[in-house]
């Protein structure tokens, strides 16, 4: 599981095979829009280039672990991963 928090509400994914990396962007990008927070001030903090942002939430690139968590982190999310063991 995926979690994306911050202080007001949480943003959760279960990565499944019925979910994609790309509704988990769409919801970051969702609450940044809802924050007001700017694009640009996202890629500033981020120390990404606002390209690259741009080609990530339109889908034409799919982002690292590490830039998605500088993005999540740079628009005052926190990034959980828990890894849980199937039982076999």
């Amino acid at each position: 599981m995926l979690l994306v928090r911050d202080q007001a509400k949480e943003l959760t994914l279960k990565q499944n095979r019925m979910t994609s990396s790309d509704q988990l962007i769409q919801k970051l990008s969702k609450s940044i829009a809802d924050k007001g927070i700017t694009k640009k001030s996202v890629c500033e903090r981020a120390g990404i280039a606002e390209a690259t942002l741009n080609r990530v939430f339109s889908s034409r690139v799919k982002p690292t672990l590490e830039t998605f968590v500088k993005l999540a982190e740079a628009s005052g999310h926190e990034v959980v991963i828990r890894v849980k063991q199937e039982e076999l």
